[in-house]
């Protein structure tokens, strides 16, 4: 199944604030940052509530390409969706950069921010609902084998 330009352009506005583009243009940055910071709630709330009811494994996979990575929480809300593809779930863990946080955070005491914690915790909570076999589909793409190392490593 290939998706629709309309539902590319929806999850874009979600995965990485496009909607942000549409609002109106004010004179000053001011204006523009009060603009912002009116509609990002409606936003949020459009995107936690998607990403947790979301039946498909296809729109969600494209989320986490799409997504601008600045935080774990939308991906915390993701992996436990039911439509949630095994190979969705390890394009996360592994540009999560597991590798980064085992070398500096041996427990989530060792995390000193809370944004840390919760990439701790979706790393940690990826891993046990791999093992404990919560993805009962595997077949979307194995990207995650040519993206990992692009996220968190630097390169």
């Amino acid at each position: 199944m290939t998706l629709s330009d309309e539902r590319m352009r929806f999850i874009a506005n979600i995965a990485n604030d496009e909607w942000s583009y549409d609002l109106p243009k004010h004179e000053t940055d001011a204006e523009n940052d009060r603009e912002f910071a009116k509609n990002e709630p409606i936003w949020k709330k459009i995107r936690d509530d998607y990403l947790a009811a979301s039946n498909s494994a296809e729109e969600l996979h494209e989320f986490v390409k799409q997504h601008h990575w600045d935080d774990a929480d939308d991906f915390l809300i993701l992996i436990e969706n039911p439509a949630c593809d095994r190979n969705t779930a390890r394009l996360i863990f592994w540009l999560s950069g597991p590798e980064f946080f085992r070398r500096h955070f041996a427990t989530r005491k060792d995390a000193k921010y809370e944004h840390e914690k919760m990439w701790w915790d979706l790393i940690h909570r990826t891993s046990e609902n791999m093992v404990n076999d919560k993805y009962k589909t595997e077949t979307m793409p194995k990207d995650y084998k040519k993206i990992s190392g692009q996220m968190n490593t630097g390169k």
